[in-house]
């Protein structure tokens, strides 16, 4: 890229972080925040009046998260939408595309990449996006949450959550499987939700390693059905480690 080319780039950057920041405070933030509020003071009261258990609690703000949200892979592989697609605002920026229908979709290094007021506003994204928002949300209901990022050996990515129950146990809660069994009915009952042993989503031979995003931490030896078994050799396990590191260092900030 030359260097005007670059300072295009960065001009037009700072252009959109400007105009979406001003769209943000004026619009995105009050109704998101709003929406989210709203329906944490609901669960809250629930959960006080003992109307509601842990595991219902979980599974209503996975309803609230996946409702009426437009996820990437939903679209093309459920609702076999082949012309569904993001668009860049421009070609020297993509921190914000667009879709069909009108929805805004903010990357790296945008500020408001999986901001949990700006996803309740548009619902609209992928696993990041339905982690970032679940577990901002079961933060403020008093669950302790801890997002996680497996990396994949083809070079993709999903995320989840850990929850720190009462007893400081940690199980998993995977909202994107939830809203593919509700929705869809692709997975049995429970296969979004249990202890982290007992994750099944993806096979070991798919996965290059499970981990805590805020510490970059690995927690694979958490997960036994993803551990591939000890007589498989990892060759060049320092080129892997680094290009998950690369991995890791873009992943945008899921909890504030």
């Amino acid at each position: 890229m030359t260097y005007g080319a670059i300072y295009e780039s960065q001009k037009t950057s700072e252009k959109l972080d400007e105009y979406f920041g001003i769209i943000y405070e004026k619009e995105i933030y009050q109704n998101g925040e709003s929406e989210i509020q709203n329906f944490v003071t609901n669960i809250n009261n629930l959960t006080v009046e003992n109307k509601i258990d842990e595991s219902e609690k979980y599974n209503m703000i996975a309803d609230f998260v996946t409702s009426n949200f437009t996820e990437y892979f939903w679209e093309t592989d459920f609702l076999n939408n082949k012309d569904y697609n993001f668009k860049s605002f421009s070609s020297f920026s993509h921190s914000y595309q667009y879709d069909p229908y009108g929805f805004v979709r903010a990357f790296p290094p945008s500020f408001y990449a999986n901001d949990p007021a700006w996803i309740a506003y548009y619902k609209v994204g992928a696993c990041g996006e339905l982690a970032s928002l679940f577990g901002n949300i079961t933060n403020r209901t008093g669950t302790p949450v801890i997002p996680i990022v497996a990396t994949f050996k083809n070079g993709g990515n999903h995320a989840w959550v850990e929850l720190i129950m009462n007893n400081g146990e940690r199980k998993y809660f995977d909202p994107t499987v939830y809203g593919e069994h509700s929705l869809f009915k692709k997975w049995p009952e429970g296969y979004w939700f249990g202890n982290t042993s007992d994750y099944r989503v993806f096979s070991a031979e798919m996965i290059s390693g499970v981990y805590e995003i805020k510490t970059k931490d690995e927690v694979t030896w958490r997960y036994d059905l993803l551990q591939e078994k000890p007589e498989r050799k990892i060759k060049g396990i320092d080129v892997v480690f680094c290009e998950i590191s690369k991995k890791l260092n873009n992943t945008t900030k899921l909890f504030t």
